[in-house]
């Protein structure tokens, strides 16, 4: 008896070591980071935890989100708060042990506009200074403006900003308008 009541013990250890698996005794704050930008966030668990729950809640502590998963192995979850007004958020994380909280400020990303200034100067030369410029490939392009036919462009691959001057072979300043395009799809138009 004393036989079989040890080797259903040892069963049942068994069994239940493969059902809820025993991971380390580390807290969550130990194992969870949240990294987050603009509108979005990544948990990112840098070891198993076995069943986790994310809770999200609003700036009153309404729950706005909530969803469970397994995390047997280190791993990385994205969110996205787009869906959800800009302002300020508590994530928590969760476990049968341990909770952390997470505070979580969702914001649009700033979108920057381009800065160009552009002047005549004399007849037949534009001196065109760009600045702030973070994506290589600008664009300058000079159109007729009786025509709006292209008239010659030039491409720009330089960080931060560039000034250049620009010499009208055949026409005058008054005959023609700059576009200013930045790799990010910002226009910026000069009349002269």
């Amino acid at each position: 008896m004393k036989t079989l009541m040890t080797l259903f013990l040892a069963l049942a250890v068994a069994t239940f070591s493969f059902a809820d698996p025993i991971f380390p005794d580390r807290k969550l704050e130990e194992v969870a980071v949240l990294e987050f930008k603009d509108q979005c966030f990544n948990l990112i668990l840098k070891e198993g935890v076995g069943k986790i729950t994310v809770s999200i809640y609003d700036e009153k502590g309404k729950m706005i989100d909530k969803v469970s998963f397994h995390a047997n192995e280190p791993v990385s979850v994205p969110f996205n708060l787009t869906q959800v007004p800009e302002g300020e958020y508590r994530v928590q994380v969760s476990n049968k042990e341990d909770a952390v909280t997470f505070p979580v400020t969702s914001k649009k990303a700033f979108d920057k506009a381009l800065v160009a200034f552009a002047k005549a100067k004399g007849s037949n030369v534009i001196s065109l200074t760009v600045i702030g410029i973070e994506t290589l490939g600008t664009e300058v392009t000079f159109y007729d403006n009786r025509t709006l036919r292209k008239i010659n462009s030039d491409y720009v691959e330089e960080y931060a900003g560039f000034s250049r001057d620009y010499r009208l072979a055949d026409t005058t300043v008054d005959q023609v308008y700059l576009e200013v395009k930045d790799a990010n799809g910002h226009t910026k138009i000069f009349h002269f």
